[in-house]
Parts: structure tokens; C-alpha cells; sequence
């Protein structure tokens, strides 16, 4: 595909997830279109106010008696798309919701659509990937959407670096996503790890002469993943100091329950 092409199929690809759950919204009521409900809940009125300059982010008393923020900063409201908050009053932040989620949703077709296939194909893929159960579940937690559209950059990045020895996407891809939600993003590591193994057997099947080059994959993988966590230490390492202050326990009932069909819409 020429450039421009590309252009368009991204552009494309983006209105029409866009389009999609803007019309999907205005047909169930959400807001902005009804008074239904939202389609996320989240306190970002402490992030407007830290824009307002009224509250900071390394510290607030709006936690009991007052506290170390940086944490609840780094896992819900690290995210750019956030910023857009500055442009919503806050007896307007549902709405506010609503606009991140297709914003979210509509990167998420679009960076799965970067891709070399038929233009039918990439389409396909990449609106269902926006528009997957999933992303519309999760809409209520919406910080984890991030990792769904740094997902695809990711795994091209691993593709690259396993095909063309290129590190530069992947690590930057990773330390990204790491910076806009490290919980999101730990998924993302996982599903790296996979493709990782994936893409090296692909080209280089198990065998005794293949060892030195996988060994030479792995090395040059983790060189760029580590590289990846330095470039997210700057928020991910306070965040986990402060959380370390915190305690906590494993629910393991949802792990270990059973899920039934739900109403596709």
C-alpha cells in the first residue's frame, strides 16, 4: 500500500469506530445522548483539579487525612487522553467519560489496522478488534483501555525486532504503555512474551543448530523490554513505592468462576 492509502485505511478505520459508538450511544441513552447512565465511573474531577492547579499530584488531603497520590495518578489517570478533561466542567465529566471511551476504542482500531493485508482483511480485523466484547466491558474500567491500543505497537514492535533486528518501536511502544497505565501494560508484557516466542519459532524452529540465534532473540528481546521499564521507571517506580505502603489480598472467586453468555448488546 502507498502512503496515502495508508492514510486513509487508518483514517477510515478510526471514524468508522467512532461513528460506530457514538451511534451505539445515542441509541442506548448514554450520556451525552440520554440520561441512562454513563458508560465509565472514575474521580477524574481530582485530575481537573490538579490542571486547575488547586490539587497536586504527588499529594492530596482528599485521601481520609491526606497522602502520597503519585499512585492512584499512575494507574488511573496517567493516560494523555485524560487531559481532555480540561475541556469539560465537572458537572460534565460523564460526557467526558463517553468521549474517552470512543477516543480509546477508535485508537484501538486504528493502531490494530497497522498491518500489511488486503485492505478488506486489515478492516475487518481491526474494527473488530476496536469493538470486541472486551473493550465495550471494560468501558466501566476505563484505564485499561489503554493497553488494548498499545497492544498492536507492541507486538509490531516485537515483529520488528525479531525479523529486522529493530528495537526502537518496541521498546518505545512498551515504555509507553507503561506510562499510561503499568497495570494495562504488564498485560501487554504477557501477550509480548507470546508473540515473542511465536514470531522466533516461526523463523527459527527447534533445533540444535538454531540455539546460538534464538539465544541471540532472546537476549535482544530482553535488552529491549528492560529498556522499556526504564523508560516507565520515572512514574512506575513511585507508584509502586507508594503502593507498597498499602496491603492487599487475591479475590479468587471471579478467577475461579463460571461465565455465562450475557446480551450481546
Amino acid at each position: 500500500m502507498t502512503r496515502k492509502t495508508k492514510t486513509v485505511l487508518y483514517s477510515a478505520v478510526f471514524m468508522i469506530t467512532a461513528i460506530s459508538m457514538v451511534v451505539l450511544c445515542y441509541l442506548k441513552g448514554i450520556v451525552p445522548f440520554g440520561s441512562k447512565g454513563s458508560m465509565a465511573i472514575m474521580d477524574f474531577a481530582y485530575l481537573k483539579d490538579v490542571l486547575n492547579g488547586t490539587q497536586k499530584i504527588g499529594y492530596t488531603f482528599n485521601r481520609t487525612l491526606g497522602g502520597n497520590n503519585i499512585a492512584v495518578f499512575a494507574y488511573y489517570l496517567s493516560s494523555p487522553f485524560n487531559l481532555l478533561v480540561a475541556f469539560f466542567r465537572k458537572d460534565q465529566l460523564q460526557a467526558f467519560f463517553t468521549v474517552i471511551v470512543i477516543l480509546k476504542l477508535s485508537m484501538a482500531s486504528m493502531t490494530c489496522s497497522i498491518k500489511n493485508l488486503e485492505i478488506a482483511v486489515v478492516m475487518a480485523l481491526s474494527l473488530g478488534y476496536g469493538m470486541m466484547q472486551y473493550n465495550i466491558a471494560q468501558a466501566s474500567n476505563i484505564m485499561w483501555l489503554d493497553g488494548v491500543y498499545m497492544l498492536p505497537l507492541i507486538l509490531l514492535g516485537v515483529h520488528q525486532l525479531v525479523n529486522e533486528n529493530k528495537k526502537a518501536l518496541l521498546m518505545a511502544a512498551a515504555g509507553i504503555a507503561l506510562v499510561f497505565n503499568w497495570y494495562s501494560a504488564a498485560i501487554d508484557f504477557l501477550f509480548s512474551v507470546i508473540w515473542f516466542m511465536y514470531e522466533v519459532l516461526l523463523i527459527t524452529p527447534v533445533e540444535r543448530s538454531n540455539i546460538k540465534k534464538m539465544v541471540d532473540h532472546i537476549v535482544r528481546y530482553c535488552i529491549a523490554m528492560g529498556t522499556a521499564l526504564m523508560i516507565g521507571a520515572f512514574l512506575f517506580l513511585p507508584a509502586a513505592l507508594a503502593m507498597s505502603d498499602g496491603k492487599g489480598n487475591v479475590e479468587w472467586i471471579p478467577i475461579l468462576g463460571i461465565y455465562g453468555w450475557g446480551n450481546i448488546f
